[in-house]
C-alpha cells in the first residue's frame, strides 16, 4: 500500500503524488520482499513497514503466541522461558501489544460514533478483593447484538448492612467508617 511521504519537511508531506517506486528488499527474519518507495520531491526514502507498529522487530513469529500467552495470566518470565526468548523481548512485545490494542479501540469507538447501538443491556457483579471485608462492584453496558463491551466502570468498597454489621462485631467502637 503506497503511504505519503513521512518527512514533515516536505512540501508533499502525507500526500501520495510525490511517490514512486524505488526497489524492494528482503525483511530478514520472517523472509518477506517489502515495496520500498521514493518521495521525488525530497528524495526520501521509505518503505511499505515504516508506518507498521511491528516495524524493527526481529522476532514477529512469537507475537501471537506471547499474546495468547499473556491473555491466559502467564507471567513474562514464564512465558520467555517457554518461548525461549529474552524476558526484554517479551517486555517488548507488551508494549507492542498495548499499542495494537489501543489503535482497534480506537477505531472501534469511531465505529460505534458512525452506527448507533439500538440495543444495550446492564450487568452488574459485586465480588471481593482480598478478603470478604472489601467488597467490590463492577458495572457494565454491553452491547446486545454482539455482546460488545460499551462502558466498564469499577466501584471502590460497598458499604453493605452485612459488612457492616460484621465490623461492628470484630472492632466495636474502634470501627473507623470506610
Amino acid at each position: 500500500m503506497k503511504h505519503g511521504c513521512p518527512n514533515q519537511n516536505c512540501n508533499y508531506h502525507q500526500k501520495r503524488e510525490s511517490i514512486i517506486k524505488d526497489g524492494t528488499f528482503k525483511r530478514r527474519d520472517d523472509s518477506r520482499i517489502i515495496q520500498r518507495y521514493k518521495c521525488k520531491s525530497c528524495s526520501t526514502r521509505f518503505s511499505s513497514s515504516t508506518f507498521s507498529l511491528a516495524k524493527g522487530q526481529m522476532k514477529r513469529r512469537v507475537n501471537r503466541m506471547v499474546y495468547e500467552l499473556l491473555c491466559s495470566k502467564m507471567s513474562m518470565n514464564r512465558i520467555a522461558r517457554v518461548l525461549r526468548i529474552n524476558p526484554k523481548t517479551v517486555a517488548r512485545k507488551l508494549d507492542y501489544h498495548a499499542k495494537r490494542c489501543a489503535v482497534k479501540n480506537k477505531n472501534f469507538r469511531a465505529y460505534l460514533r458512525v452506527k448507533q447501538v439500538e440495543h444495550i443491556q446492564f450487568d452488574d457483579l459485586i465480588t471481593i478483593e482480598h478478603t470478604k471485608m472489601k467488597p467490590l462492584s463492577v458495572s457494565m453496558v454491553v452491547n446486545a447484538k454482539n455482546r460488545s463491551i460499551l462502558v466498564f466502570e469499577l466501584h471502590g468498597y460497598l458499604q453493605t448492612a452485612c459488612l457492616l454489621k460484621s465490623l461492628d462485631e470484630n472492632m466495636g467502637s474502634a470501627r473507623v467508617n470506610i
